[in-house]
């Protein structure tokens, strides 16, 4: 168990993909490195923040990982976030990396083993995509992103945290195609800065700050 000059720790841990890990923005670590950053000058108490997004990570790769990476880390007040579910939205090869119904029966999975070890659970929905840059990605040309699959993988995450009353921040409208990088899937440095403050704004309401 984490401790601070003896003292028990809470720690905050952030699950997700390349926009969790703050991709594209190395000056400000994307919107998890503002919130550790914001939470580490404006919180006496002893907070550890933890950023585990790693880059393409889809929802069953986050359920592989999440035991271990909690027990590594936990301390005696746990708090988990999960920012995931684009990279399960996305085509190779025109079809779908993760098919709706598997990536529902994983958040529930996810849900149920986060609520044996943490205290407060909370999901971040997903963000669109600018489609003239993502039919195909800069990347690779069998890869695709599509909102209408984003949005409806947003709208299924977000029913099953409702049925489990688990928090679910929605992120959907904050950040346009102004605010994504030249690839027109990843947030520039003021999308993340915008996401930053909606996730705080809303993690101050539910108490979780």
């Amino acid at each position: 168990m984490l401790e601070w000059n003896g003292v028990h720790m809470k720690a905050i841990m952030l699950f997700g993909d390349s926009d969790t890990y703050g991709s594209f923005d190395p000056e400000g670590l994307g919107w998890a490195g503002r919130l550790r950053s914001f939470i580490e000058t404006h919180y006496e108490e002893e907070i550890a923040v933890y950023n585990l997004g790693i880059p393409g990570n889809t929802t069953i790769d986050i359920l592989k990982r999440f035991e271990r990476e909690f027990t590594a880390r936990k301390a005696e007040k746990n708090i988990v976030i999960f920012a995931i579910g684009v990279n399960d939205a996305r085509y190779v090869n025109g079809k779908p990396v993760s098919k709706i119904q598997e990536v529902k029966k994983t958040i529930q999975k996810i849900i149920t083993l986060s609520r044996k070890h943490a205290q407060n659970i909370i999901f971040i929905g997903l963000t669109k995509i600018d489609e003239a840059k993502t039919r195909p990605t800069i990347w690779s040309a069998e890869e695709e992103f599509i909102n209408k699959q984003i949005v409806l993988f947003n709208k299924e995450i977000k029913k099953i945290c409702d049925k489990n009353k688990t928090p679910f921040i929605p992120v959907m409208d904050i950040i346009g195609k102004k605010d994504l990088y030249d690839d027109g899937v990843h947030p520039t440095n003021k999308g993340h800065e915008k996401l930053f403050q909606h996730i705080k704004k809303n993690l101050i309401a539910l108490k979780i700050l």
